[in-house]
């Protein structure tokens, strides 16, 4: 006879429960731990793993002293990639930080999906910033040829765009599906944070998807992606 198949919080056994205690068993100090696990990691992820493709995202924006740039996504102060972005412009440039993640928590929390249409450029005149950076953000756009025409407004000729993000979505889900343990972790985050989700359903745009969102618009295009993060590049033709 096949074995029951058993939800990955339901596998707890009973001496598990006797050995940490019955708060195991409450739902919700589940989800605050295993928010606590999820979340929270991305200054890490940028400063090690990711320390390359950090690096590459900076050079792609081609700063300059007195540069106007605008910054939008998650977590920046945390990152430091404002910090960065600040020493290559100068202090008495213009640097617009947009900082949505507690907008992508709180919409997470009340069950909705973090994407809505973007308009961070609207209130900026034609051709003001010298370099758009979009820094762990790009998973949020409802429509990226929408939101590609309303930044690329405010670039001025040349001026460079870079993307980088620390991907979820299907790349991430086939990574997790490879091995039985990591499967098992995540199963049991999900089932706690994401119940009825599977990791396929978490917002991502490809390389390619951004690639078709921007076609026309950027000369000098690239891309690189290494070990669930991608950077996508490229200048206001």
């Amino acid at each position: 006879m096949a074995p029951k198949t058993l939800s990955a919080w339901d596998s707890m056994l009973p001496n598990d429960v006797e050995r940490f205690g019955e708060v195991i068993l409450d739902q919700r100090e589940r989800r605050r731990w295993c928010a606590a696990i999820l979340i929270g990691g991305l200054p890490y992820i940028w400063s090690t793993t990711g320390a390359e493709q950090r690096r590459r995202f900076l050079e792609h924006l081609h700063l300059q002293r007195g540069d106007r740039v605008l910054l939008i996504g998650e977590g920046i102060p945390g990152i430091g990639i404002d910090a960065e972005i600040r020493d290559r412009i100068g202090p008495d440039a213009e640097l617009v930080v947009v900082d949505f993640m507690e907008q992508v928590r709180d919409t997470v929390s009340s069950g909705r999906f973090p994407q809505w249409t973007w308009s961070y450029g609207a209130q900026y005149p034609d051709e003001h910033f010298d370099a758009i950076a979009v820094f762990q953000g790009v998973a949020h756009a409802d429509d990226w040829h929408a939101a590609a025409v309303d930044l690329l407004r405010t670039l001025k000729p040349g001026g460079a765009i870079a993307l980088g993000e620390v991907i979820f979505g299907p790349p991430m889900a086939d990574v997790i599906r490879q091995d039985a343990h990591v499967l098992y972790v995540f199963t049991k985050l999900w089932e706690v944070l994401f119940p009825g989700q599977v990791f396929e359903d978490q917002p991502y745009w490809s390389l390619q998807d951004l690639a078709k969102a921007f076609a026309g618009m950027l000369s000098d295009t690239g891309e690189h992606a290494d070990r669930g993060i991608e950077v996508f590049w490229g200048l206001k033709a």
